[in-house]
């Protein structure tokens, strides 16, 4: 089995924790943590500085396109930030939590 941390940011604190507890009720996701951070890029040729929330999604591979939708539906970015990292190591205690808290 292969497991993906992803990744995805928003500036509106309810947006992202409707997001982490969509996907880990419907058992896309086996755990969800946002942080507050700080942000810069630049939009519309004019650098940019604000907070935005990270969430770090815990999942099965599997179950990527499914969380890919799930994000792009509640997100309220037109273009969400989604970037998968693939687990390379993982303790099998934390490979079985995320099993028994994901669908198949």
């Amino acid at each position: 089995m292969s497991y993906l941390l992803i990744t995805t940011t928003t500036d509106n604190q309810t947006k992202a924790q409707e997001i982490a507890n969509t996907l880990v009720t419907q058992k896309i996701a086996a755990c969800v943590q946002i942080d507050t951070i700080q942000s810069t890029y630049t939009r519309e040729k004019q650098l940019q500085n604000t907070i935005e929330y990270r969430l770090s999604i815990k999942t099965k591979e599997t179950l990527y396109d499914e969380v890919a939708v799930m994000i792009r539906t509640l997100h309220n970015y037109e273009k969400p930030e989604i970037i998968a990292t693939t687990i390379r190591y993982i303790s099998e205690d934390y490979a079985t939590r995320i099993d028994e808290n994901t669908r198949e």
